[in-house]
């Protein structure tokens, strides 16, 4: 018999594909998150103290806050809802981390007739945090006494501390022992600004707001 043919030589293989380049890195952003703080009792500063922390994330500034309340069956309880501005894809580079926290003059916690509870010192506190951004606040009570914890962002400062623009809230009806009574008092920047100060004034919150770094 013939000698059976040898096979064909394989063919060459074809080089494997070039892998695709990685996609771009996603354009720094700014964005906006609303947050809210747990609903408690209504009250003075005992009952509002130490149970209300308004805090933005890491690279984030506060742009405003309000004074919430409801009712539940017979009983009125409050919270802050507020909202804070995030810096996307930056590595940190905008506002950065909160600093160490600061901490304004400690005061009596209200006036000794209503018994140091409640809201008619908190106008001896102000929150401020010059050309930088607020991160977080909160109201600390312990005995007869309250001051104001806040936090300041640790990234740039404002690039335009002269357009800062110092705004009043609407005026309230001041009752001591509720903090409901805060509602109409709302602290809110517009875009592109977020809050550097502020302070209760007794009938309104005056705040600033100042011009946000540009992203890079």
């Amino acid at each position: 018999m013939p000698p059976s043919p040898s096979p064909p030589p394989p063919s060459p293989s074809s080089p494997p594909p070039s892998p695709s380049p990685p996609p771009p890195p996603p354009k720094p952003k700014f964005e906006e998150k609303s947050s809210t703080t747990p609903f408690a009792p209504d009250g003075g500063s005992v009952e509002y103290g130490n149970v209300h922390r308004v805090a933005c994330a890491n690279n984030s500034a506060l742009v405003g806050f309000e004074f919430q309340s409801t009712v539940e069956g017979e009983e009125t309880k409050v919270r802050n809802a507020y909202a804070c501005v995030e810096a996307l894809f930056d590595q940190g580079a905008t506002f950065g981390h909160a600093t160490l926290a600061n901490e304004t003059e400690h005061g009596p916690s209200g006036s000794k007739s209503l018994e140091r509870n409640a809201l008619d010192t908190l106008s001896e506190h102000e929150v401020d945090c010059a050309d930088r951004f607020v991160t977080s606040w909160n109201l600390k009570q312990w005995s007869k006494s309250i001051s104001i914890e806040y936090a300041c962002a640790s990234g740039k400062p404002t690039p335009k501390p002269d357009a800062c623009v110092t705004s009043e809230s609407a005026k309230v009806e001041l009752d001591a022992s509720k903090v409901s009574s805060l509602a109409p008092a709302k602290v809110s920047c517009t875009k592109g600004s977020a809050l550097t100060r502020f302070r209760f004034t007794g009938d309104a919150f005056e705040f600033t707001c100042c011009p946000t770094p540009a992203l890079e």
